[in-house]
């Protein structure tokens, strides 16, 4: 009997689940899984250390050819590194063209001549993290918003030299694109921002964590231009009242995650939610202080699965505990 042969397309897919060290084992096995482990290897390197970058560029070096199968460069696990600067930056990927997705996070030394630079030699990054890149000025977001085709994904997190001006060129050349946007702690985004984040009707995430200076007029203007906006998240955002929130609900049907910590809500935005977000299945009313348990009643009969509330959150189990017992409350009261 001739043993079962796994397809090449399955043997990649399970590449795809197995770690950086195990992938290099692979490639001594024979040569038909180093040729489908290559590209698994270097699509995706992992730097968990700075010495790993240097080795990076040093294995690059000798191999331009490997260039094709790097998809990203995540330096996010480096934390506060003030080891990657511009220079060394630049070298990596100039030998990286093909890459989609460009995390930054936490390096503090890259300066806006690294990302002009950059923009211009990866024209194909569609997925950019700046997240804590303080240095950083509108001129890195205009270079990026004009070198790259096709940006969807965006995350300026405590970026706090940028302004709202930098969305000009944003709005101008990728409103049809950007999916994704995290303005997380960004002080200088107000009620006057939301025109123009309006304009990304594509927009499916939008995160604006602790940006303390808007209010519900933001809410009002940006809800009925985003109507495909799948999660929102307006934790610690303290000026939010019920009349912005249940505007996003009014126009946003498909929503599924609701984050309003800390929001001026009251009992009618509940029902609201109740009543029209038959998708959601993740909401955060934690420290909403005036919310009571009978607002808190309605959801059980929705399909919430992560449901926070008070200074807690409610587990699944808790919740199919709570459902159970809301039901048979209502059975018996009706019968």
């Amino acid at each position: 009997m001739v043993p079962p042969v796994l397809v090449d397309d399955v043997i990649i897919l399970i590449l795809d689940h197995v770690d950086q060290k195990t992938l290099y084992s692979c490639l001594f096995v024979n040569s038909k899984l180093y040729q489908l482990t290559l590209p698994t290897l270097w699509r995706s390197p992992r730097f968990m250390k700075f010495r790993n970058v240097l080795i990076f560029q040093q294995c690059l070096q000798p191999r331009p050819h490997m260039e094709k199968y790097i998809k990203e460069l995540c330096f996010n696990r480096l934390g506060f590194c003030n080891y990657l600067d511009d220079e060394l930056l630049i070298q990596i990927t100039k030998s990286c063209k093909y890459i989609t997705k460009l995390d930054l996070s936490f390096a503090g030394m890259i300066t806006d001549a690294a990302l002009t630079i950059i923009s211009k030699h990866c024209s194909q990054l569609n997925n950019i993290c700046l997240r804590e890149c303080r240095t950083l000025t509108n001129d890195s977001i205009k270079a990026i918003a004009k070198g790259c085709l096709t940006l969807i994904s965006l995350n300026f997190e405590r970026c706090l030299s940028i302004t709202s001006l930098a969305f000009d060129e944003l709005t101008a050349n990728h409103k049809n694109y950007v999916k994704k946007l995290d303005l997380t702690l960004c002080k200088w985004v107000n009620d006057d921002m939301a025109p123009i984040i309006s304009k990304f009707y594509s927009l499916r995430k939008l995160n604006l964590t602790n940006c303390t200076e808007i209010t519900s007029d933001f809410l009002t203007t940006l809800a009925p231009n985003v109507p495909n906006l799948e999660a929102i998240y307006l934790g610690g955002v303290l000026r939010i009242t019920d009349e912005g929130v249940i505007q996003v609900v009014d126009h946003c049907p498909n929503l599924r995650i609701l984050v309003l910590c800390g929001c001026d809500i009251h009992d009618r935005t509940l029902y609201h939610i109740a009543k029209k977000l038959k998708n959601l299945y993740k909401l955060d009313v934690s420290f909403c202080m005036n919310i009571t348990h009978n607002a808190m009643r309605t959801l059980l009969c929705m399909n919430i699965t992560k449901l926070s509330y008070g200074e807690s959150d409610i587990d699944e189990r808790t919740l199919m505990s709570l459902r159970r017992e809301y039901l048979l409350s209502f059975n018996v009261a009706n019968y």
